[in-house]
């Protein structure tokens, strides 16, 4: 149990990112298709990476209304990629009018064609932060500014309230069971 402290002293790079300013995120992978995705929040694209290491925009900057690119999920059963989008100062080409905006959005994992787009109400102000795919398809996503957690269903336009606001203290990373 004790050597469970040492640190690990080595890995490989298993690629490099084009951009040094992109600010990175997240990083999800789809078995079928052996490639990564990986969120910026800066530049507000997303980038498939191959088993070859090579790199292209999957959604370019702001494509589709996106905003600074944060969570990613891979549903592999219905072919799509997740994302959770927030606008934020630092992203390139920020509109201070969109500041508290959220929205969670899937593209289809073959084209990158954008299949929906659920906007966070405008309420109050919003940060979607983290997801998980359910295996029935049934996303979560926590509010790291409101602190609740949603849940988009497959055959809803919007995002309802799973855990509402302040029941939780800081809402991250949910999981879902294996069993969903």
């Amino acid at each position: 149990i004790a050597r469970n402290a040492d640190p690990v002293r080595r890995g490989d790079t298993v690629f490099v990112l084009p951009s040094r300013d992109m600010l990175a995120e997240d990083i999800a992978y789809d078995p079928r298709s052996q490639r990564f995705f990986v969120s910026s929040m800066r530049e507000r694209r997303i980038l498939t990476v191959d088993a070859s290491g090579r790199s292209q925009d999957f959604v370019t900057s702001g494509r589709d209304g996106l905003w600074a690119a944060v969570d990613l999920g891979v549903d592999v059963r219905r072919r799509l990629l997740w994302v959770t989008t927030d606008a934020i100062p630092f992203q390139v080409g920020y509109d201070s009018a969109d500041a508290g905006r959220a929205a969670v959005i899937a593209y289809d994992l073959g084209t990158g064609r954008l299949v929906r787009r659920i906007d966070a109400p405008r309420d109050t102000t919003h940060f979607l932060a983290d997801l998980a795919v359910a295996p029935t398809g049934e996303v979560y996503v926590s509010d790291n500014a409101t602190r609740a957690v949603y849940v988009v269903r497959s055959d809803a336009d919007s995002l309802e309230v799973l855990v509402p606001p302040g029941v939780l203290a800081n809402p991250q990373n949910p999981a879902v069971s294996p069993d969903g």
